[in-house]
């Protein structure tokens, strides 16, 4: 089970990764617009700081790329099971 740390940690990588992916898409339609490019690379910044700090902290893999200390955590938090990162709600 997550504790309250570590879900509000997953949350904010959560969102970061929903904001870089709007940009991203954005960038698409309008490569031009230097005030969103500009913002992408912020938060791009931001979300590998965010996954860093969380890997850090909680030597838990987010994705089965990452690397781990010790054993392996990403079977405990599966995807679409209870602990998930859900960003809508208090589901």
């Amino acid at each position: 089970m997550l504790g309250n740390d570590q879900y509000q940690a997953l949350t904010r990588i959560c969102q970061y990764r929903f904001a870089v992916l709007e940009t991203a898409l954005y960038l698409d339609t309008h490569p031009n617009d230097p005030n969103v490019l500009m913002r992408h690379n912020e938060l791009s910044d931001e979300l590998a700081e965010a996954i860093a700090d969380y890997n850090e902290r909680y030597n838990d893999p987010l994705t089965l790329y990452d690397k781990a200390e010790g054993s392996w955590t990403y079977i405990e938090r599966w995807p679409f099971g209870n602990n998930n990162c859900n960003c809508g709600g208090d589901d």
